[in-house]
């Protein structure tokens, strides 16, 4: 896993962990970002900017919230994006 910034149609940075999918596909792990999923339902595209490397952006194909959790105590929602590799 690699920590990355991120954006989401640009909304962000966020942090995350960048993890390595199928062939074709990447994802990023994320915890307590200040979102909620309707802040990204139709998103396009992640810019992605990884700690050791030059960012890059790509075409998201989905976005998923751990049981579409948003805590409101807090104002943080978790989950994964997969993007295009």
């Amino acid at each position: 896993m690699v920590r990355v910034r991120f954006s989401i149609d640009g909304r962000g940075p966020f942090e995350g962990m960048m993890r390595f999918g199928t062939p074709g596909e990447r994802g990023i792990e994320f915890i307590a970002i200040p979102a909620r999923a309707e802040d990204f339902a139709g998103a396009r595209t992640i810019r992605v900017m990884p700690e050791d490397a030059d960012p890059f952006e790509a075409p998201v194909i989905r976005i998923t919230t751990d049981g579409g959790q948003y805590d409101d105590a807090v104002g943080t929602m978790t989950g994964y994006v997969v993007f295009q590799a």
